[in-house]
């Protein structure tokens, strides 16, 4: 079975319809389609494993980010039981896989690498020292605002105020930013037993674990919602519940 011809065959003509040419290969495992879309590169690729026995995977990236990747399996409603890798054993099964991930990447891929070609703000290191120095100053500012309880089921409200803001306003508000960036390291501090601090690595201001590890940026979680709340993994809470979920099962293995 020929996988390249297979991809010439039923994926490169239905890519093309929307702009993806092949772009030869990232290594001997894998077979790339590309687009350019205001200056940013994004991925289709199809990765044969070393390992699952005529196993393939869909990947889709962007060149603002390549190790954020969205595999094929992630684009289904229930993808619990299926793995990153489909098998297929004959030209007929490898069809039937190629026109399955060509399915999913029409429907729903090729929007969120749209999604994923929105630049996020970033911070200055000045505004991320500003957030860990005064985040009591900008967490007071706020709580006398909305007087949220820090549960983290309130990051859905602290979501919605972020919209309502955007609408309003053209231009980024850093008050705003910063009490809001508070609000949420608050939640995680609170959460996780934590602390505010520095994470020397990426230089920039975290909140710690209990056991002084980096656990999450507020403010780059903040400004990412901020700059492209149509991803749905960039929800203030969606976000903490999978950071949540991750932790407990770490901890469960220790």
């Amino acid at each position: 079975m020929n996988i390249k011809k297979a991809l010439d065959k039923y994926v490169g003509p239905k890519l093309a319809v929307y702009g993806f040419d092949y772009a030869g290969r990232r290594d001997n495992l894998s077979w790339m389609y590309t687009r350019e879309i205001n200056k940013v590169t994004q991925y289709i690729v199809f990765f044969k494993s070393r390992y699952v026995p005529n196993g393939l995977r869909l990947e889709l990236y962007t060149s603002l980010k390549i190790t954020d990747v969205t595999y094929g399996h992630q684009l289904m409603e229930d993808n619990l039981s299926l793995g990153d890798f489909w098998s297929f054993q004959d030209e007929d099964s490898l069809k039937e896989v190629l026109e399955e991930f060509v399915s999913l990447t029409i429907e729903k891929g090729i929007h969120l690498l749209d999604l994923k070609s929105i630049p996020i703000l970033q911070p200055t290191l000045e505004q991320a020292k500003e957030l860990l120095e005064n985040h009591e100053l900008w967490f007071s500012k706020f709580y006398l605002k909305k007087k949220f309880s820090l549960d983290p089921s309130t990051l859905k409200e602290v979501e919605d105020l972020i919209l309502a803001k955007k609408m309003k306003q053209v231009e980024l508000d850093w008050n705003f930013i910063f009490e809001v960036s508070a609000y949420v390291g608050e939640v995680y501090k609170k959460t996780f037993l934590g602390a505010w601090g520095w994470n020397e690595y990426y230089d920039t201001v975290t909140i710690l674990d209990s056991q002084g590890e980096p656990l999450a940026n507020p403010l780059n979680k903040v400004l990412r919602f901020w700059s492209n709340p149509e991803m749905k993994s960039y929800g203030l809470l969606e976000d903490f519940q999978l950071i949540y979920r991750l932790y407990m099962k770490e901890k469960e293995n220790d």
